[in-house]
Order: structure tokens, then C-alpha cells, then sequence
């Protein structure tokens, strides 16, 4: 039997921001870190800010497909890039790997311990990867 609360309670439901995910991130294995920030239109952006023997910013992004793109340097390339808010995750993103020079369909999702779930993904086959929040 329904009670009054029953046909006047709200469905609670989890809204995804921007805001859960923007911060600085360390990758697994501390090799790499992350800031997310906003893209200028509420939807998360990523950009290296640290690599792992990188002191002097020299690393370039030397294994793009792209020949003109080969010197960029690693620290603050965008690497992470068009996602759209949808079911409490960031989905239908872009995250771009410079160590193989390939661009991947991305996922962020905060978890509830507070790391950060980034899902990459080619064809069927995905990678799963948790940052911690630095």
C-alpha cells in the first residue's frame, strides 16, 4: 500500500559537473599528471602538466601521425577533450596518447572514493585507467 510519501517524493538523481572532475590527477604509476579544467563551455578539459624525466620540458610529441605536429612539447598539450555530461559520467570524449600518437573515445567518470575512472577506448577494445587526485 502507497503511502502520502510515496506520490510526492522526487526521484533523487545524480547530476554530472564539470566540477567533479576538474583538479590536478596523477596518473597510475606516477609517471604523468593531469589538470582538468573547464574547455570554456562547462565541459572538461585536460592538459599535461608533469612527465617523468621531462624537468626541462624537452619530450615532444614525436610519434604523431601528423609530421607538422611532431614538436609539440608534451607538458600542456591537450590530451583530453569533447565529452558530453550523460547518465552521471562525462562520455563521447577524446583522450590522446602521445606515446603511441593515437587519439582513443574517452569516459571520465568520478568514482565514489574519490578517484577519477578514464576509460579509453578503440573499436571494442578498452583500457581502464584510475588517477588519483593530487
Amino acid at each position: 500500500m502507497c503511502t502520502f510519501s510515496c506520490y510526492f517524493a522526487t526521484p533523487v538523481q545524480a547530476e554530472t559537473s564539470a566540477q567533479d572532475v576538474y583538479g590536478d590527477w596523477e596518473l597510475e604509476g606516477g609517471k604523468l599528471k593531469i589538470r582538468i579544467s573547464d574547455c570554456g563551455n562547462n565541459t572538461p578539459c585536460g592538459v599535461t602538466t608533469w612527465i617523468a624525466g621531462d624537468a626541462n620540458n624537452e619530450i615532444r610529441d614525436v610519434h604523431n601521425p601528423d609530421p607538422a605536429l611532431r614538436g609539440r612539447r608534451l607538458i600542456g598539450l591537450q590530451v583530453l577533450y569533447g565529452f558530453r555530461a550523460e547518465e552521471g559520467k562525462w562520455m563521447y570524449g577524446q583522450v590522446y596518447d602521445p606515446k603511441i600518437g593515437e587519439t582513443f573515445r574517452a569516459t571520465l567518470e568520478r568514482q565514489p572514493n574519490g578517484v577519477l575512472k578514464m576509460e579509453g577506448c578503440f573499436g571494442p577494445f578498452c583500457k581502464t585507467e584510475i588517477w588519483s587526485k593530487i
